[in-house]
């Protein structure tokens, strides 16, 4: 668990209980799982936990409460959330598959672009402003060129996630980016 539970006294569920298992979808780091868990016990009759690894949230409802009103507290704090069958070690619902390994390619591909890219740009940096005689006409812009896809392309999850978290008025470890 890489979050800390925050119990909300009010928040302990009664006798009658439901044990509820949601698929967390847009969490990218441990303050997402911390904030969904803070908002899902922020609800009354709820106790809820967040497993940012796994992307699920188990929480225990009353059984009177409708477990809707679970996903529409999640999507309000800017995530996505979907319930999940009898088997809570089923794939999620809300990354299917193909989805899963479409985000993970592009990662990949991010890393290694951004990789491939950075490290001329470091090496360069410190052969021009240790031996300024080797500058040349334009130099500058070969070094742009270099950056500019490493700071853009690459970084874009990044500045999305920092983007959706400023519209919900909370930072992430994302806006440190």
């Amino acid at each position: 668990m890489l979050s800390q539970t925050v119990r909300n006294p009010a928040a302990t569920p009664p006798d009658e209980s439901v044990e509820v298992t949601l698929a967390v979808g847009g969490m990218h780091c441990g303050a997402c799982a911390a904030r969904v868990e803070r908002t899902l016990n922020g609800l009354d009759g709820v106790a809820a936990q967040v497993n940012y690894a796994t992307e699920r949230a188990t929480a225990t409802i009353a059984a009177h409460l409708d477990p809707g009103r679970l996903i529409e507290a999640v999507t309000s704090a800017g995530y996505t959330a979907d319930l999940v069958g009898d088997d809570p070690h089923a794939p999620a619902a809300t990354a299917a598959p193909d989805e899963l390994a479409r985000r993970m390619r592009s990662l990949r591909n991010r890393l290694l672009l951004a990789a491939a890219l950075f490290m001329p740009l470091c090496d360069f940096s410190l052969q021009f402003s240790n031996h300024p005689a080797q500058r040349y006409a334009g130099w500058q812009w070969f070094m742009v060129a270099l950056a500019a896809p490493v700071i853009t392309w690459a970084a874009w999850p990044f500045y999305q996630s920092a983007l959706r978290n400023a519209r919900h008025r909370t930072t992430t470890m994302d806006t440190l980016v």
